[in-house]
């Protein structure tokens, strides 16, 4: 009787002390109506007025962002026709910053170029990238963070991550690549470009000279899978497909102030990167598929302005290797909640086969999140296609 009586104090306190998630999910929130499919990469929103408008886009087979209100409702179609027109390379935008639907950014692949729309998709101002770098080196830019500047974009400027071309460099693949690399860790990573179209001249800064030094061994390949996570106030944090750390760096006083290790319940974060070799550079896209396919790693990185919360998309591990590409699963994905000082407050899992990690949009309710498509609904290119989203609310 004693045991008994014991067990279900026990029993009590266990059940008392269960974690309750602090994330709920409200089905069918949004939806909204395309002729397109649209990208992860150039869709997103912007503010104005304190109200908020979602934009999507497709720069390379439709060629045109669709703007939208609050309310789902179409506002807004920004043919992109005039500014690729005669482009001979499918993939001629790289990165897309609408600042409002009469102010879009683009970032035009191989010629270095940004570029300024209005909301007919009329040039409005170019600039010539390439004048900014080493005179001896090719740099290709690279951009997946010009997202989240639309409140404080002339103020603080725009960052541009720099990746070394290898046609300056030996012609023998692995030569060619150990010097790539080791030249890489240590040349500015990052170029900071200030009031962009000022008609003055434009304020020029170039970051994290060194930064790659040190961090990995010499002639290892992965080191530079380097994606920019998220503007932050005075931070810039920084993510690695290889790495379960975010990098803070305060971009007005130049220095790695923290290095923050994102914890998952669930998956391990990172991988190893791997030798130059023949052999290697022989199986890179192999190897370099590997590491997305079946590492987990940070995806993505959300800022709730509002609340003061980071949010880090994390993909799953795949345990087994064996694999037919066309057999591949959606792996299922954490959202990982930090608070401001970066102390970590809860994690939720969600479903790969049900939502599209990383195509999800935070809102003053929460976060705006993609479910997969709808065959029923989005089966022919050229008809109107049925995009549903659901929100992800954060109640701590």
């Amino acid at each position: 009787m004693k045991n008994t009586f014991c067990f279900i104090l026990i029993s009590i306190f266990v059940i008392g002390c269960k974690h309750e998630s602090s994330f709920r999910i409200i089905t069918n929130e949004k939806r909204f109506i395309l002729d397109f499919f649209p990208s992860i990469k150039f869709s997103g929103t912007f503010l104005k007025s304190d109200k908020i408008f979602y934009f999507f886009c497709d720069p390379n087979t439709a060629k045109k962002i669709a703007f939208f209100n609050d309310k789902s409702e179409l506002i807004q179609i920004t043919s992109l026709n005039k500014i690729i027109e005669n482009e001979t390379n499918p993939y001629v935008v790289r990165d897309i910053h609408v600042l409002s639907k009469d102010s879009i950014l683009l970032l035009k692949n191989q010629q270095n170029k940004l570029v300024l729309l209005d909301g007919k998709g009329n040039l409005l101002k170019d600039i010539d990238l390439s004048q900014f770098y080493s005179n001896n080196l090719d740099y290709e830019l690279s951009s997946y963070f010009i997202e989240e500047f639309s409140n404080n974009f002339y103020k603080d400027g725009i960052f541009l991550s720099c990746r070394l071309s290898p046609r300056n460099f030996s012609h023998d693949a692995v030569i060619g690549e150990r010097e790539r690399l080791n030249q890489h860790r240590i040349e500015p990573l990052f170029i900071q470009f200030k009031d962009l179209f000022n008609d003055e001249e434009l304020e020029v800064k170039k970051h994290l000279k060194g930064f790659l030094k040190g961090r990995y061994s010499k002639n290892y390949m992965g080191e530079l899978h380097m994606s920019f996570g998220k503007v932050i106030s005075d931070k810039l944090l920084l993510t690695s497909i290889l790495s379960d750390s975010v990098f803070i760096y305060n971009h007005k006083k130049m220095k790695i102030t923290d290095t923050v290790k994102v914890k998952s319940k669930y998956t391990p974060i990172g991988g190893e990167p791997y030798f130059i070799n023949k052999e290697n550079m022989n199986n890179a896209s192999i190897l370099n598929r590997e590491q997305t396919l079946f590492n987990g790693y940070i995806y993505r990185i959300l800022y709730d302005k509002k609340n003061g919360y980071t949010f880090f998309l994390v993909t799953h591990k795949r345990e087994s290797k064996e694999y037919d590409k066309r057999d591949l699963k959606p792996r299922p994905f954490s959202i990982i909640a930090y608070d401001d000082d970066f102390n970590k407050v809860d994690e939720t899992i969600l479903d790969g086969e049900r939502y599209l990690v990383g195509f999800c949009f935070i809102t003053k309710d929460g976060i705006l999140i993609r479910k997969r498509d709808n065959p029923k609904h989005n089966n022919k290119r050229n008809e109107k296609k049925v995009f549903d989203f659901d929100l992800l609310v954060f109640d701590d």
